[in-house]
């Protein structure tokens, strides 16, 4: 077992310096001087001088270097061969990029002749989301008629920028292929800003990785292996629902607050026309029944052990909580890698069906039945049309 760093009983805050330079090991070559001399099959890294992190002399980084190279092997051509593979600077183009020319599918082809003609993005990459994006958006609500003209000053508005996550999330689905998630960039937001979330991750990634310490810190990762870590450590934090929740049906709760986040981001007619739903408002009852009751420990169940979060929001402080799950499960949910950015509203009525689930499959398809209805927009809609209670 490798230590990186430490924590109190606290629940931890992951700060953008310890992120940085933490961040650094798996996804570029990094500055040397940010990691002590090895010791005893350790690499250790000081956070604990006033939260500052302390460097080495940078006059010993050479022969630091060099020793670490010969003891280990390390190969300096294959990491800067791996190096040039990764993105320049944005990781969704890349990744898309990279999935949809290795795609023998049909539809994959289609979008690739789509952006063909399409002039490329500010980092190099066709445009897929940008025509995607025109191509499921009716242009009246786009107001936009030119189809060329369109192509490139859409990309820098700010309302696409808006909606840039909600089309890769809607073009991966209509693939049929799981979301991809890699790069610090996305790590970063997966963490939530919280260090037991991150060094979780980080550790995946380097057991899916199957370097030595050394190689992973000093070396790089393909994306693809930090892609497969990203989503072991999401599945071992769901798995760890069983032991963490105590209150009857949380864990149902749970899954069925993130499959609708899902659907709502990737499936629905509101995918892109209200990008990245998924901070539920929940109303409070003045005079709860015993189901009421149960719901309340459950939603308190789940945010005590960290797979729910809540939202201030002063327009409804008080009268209502506004709940999100934690991005670090988003990978095995497959909603934004950025969480929930949107409020919608859900039925009590509806939270508590899904603490009277049975199944996996179960709680989907209600799930599924909440998002169209949120998607919708009308109370008329029938909820579990089809299902069984």
């Amino acid at each position: 077992m490798y230590h990186i760093a430490s924590w109190s009983h606290e629940t931890p805050v992951l700060t953008q310096h310890h992120a940085g330079v933490l961040s650094k090991t798996a996804w570029t070559i990094p500055d040397q001087s940010h990691h002590t001399q090895p010791r005893d099959g350790h690499v250790e890294q000081d956070f604990t001088k006033a939260g500052r992190h302390v460097e080495t002399p940078t006059s010993n980084c050479e022969t630091k270097t060099a020793k670490i190279q010969s003891a280990h092997q390390c190969d300096p051509e294959r990491c800067a061969k791996v190096s040039q593979e990764q993105p320049k600077t944005a990781a969704v183009p890349f990744i898309l990029d990279t999935v949809l020319k290795e795609s023998v599918s049909a539809e994959a082809k289609k979008w690739q002749a789509l952006a063909k003609d399409l002039e490329e993005d500010k980092d190099g990459y066709p445009p897929y989301l940008q025509c995607y994006f025109h191509s499921v958006v009716p242009k009246d609500e786009m107001q936009q008629q030119d189809h060329q003209a369109w192509s490139i000053r859409r990309v820098e508005s700010a309302g696409y920028r808006k909606k840039f996550v909600a089309a890769y999330l809607s073009l991966l689905n209509d693939l049929n292929m799981d979301v991809r998630y890699a790069f610090s960039d996305m790590l970063m937001q997966l963490s939530d800003k919280c260090v037991r979330d991150f060094l979780s991750q980080m550790n995946a990634v380097f057991e899916a990785a199957n370097q030595n310490i050394i190689e992973f810190l000093h070396g790089t990762v393909d994306w693809r292996v930090q892609n497969r870590g990203i989503h072991a450590a999401s599945q071992d934090k769901r798995n760890s629902f069983d032991s963490a929740l105590c209150v009857a049906g949380a864990e149902w709760l749970v899954d069925g607050l993130g499959y609708t986040t899902a659907h709502l981001q990737s499936c629905s007619a509101r995918r892109l026309r209200s990008p990245e739903l998924g901070r539920f408002i929940i109303r409070k009852k003045r005079d709860p029944t015993e189901e009421d009751g149960q719901l309340n420990e459950a939603i308190m169940d789940a945010v005590m052990s960290g797979f729910l979060r809540t939202v201030d929001d002063e327009k409804v402080s008080g009268e209502a909580w506004i709940l999100q799950l934690h991005t670090s499960l988003a990978p095995h949910y497959g909603f934004s890698y950025r969480g929930a950015m949107y409020n919608c509203e859900v039925k009590r009525a509806e939270l508590i069906s899904f603490l009277s689930a049975h199944s996996t499959g179960e709680v989907k398809a209600r799930a599924i039945a909440v998002s169209e209805r949120i998607a919708g927009g009308s109370d008329d809609l029938p909820l579990f049309e089809g299902m069984g209670n």
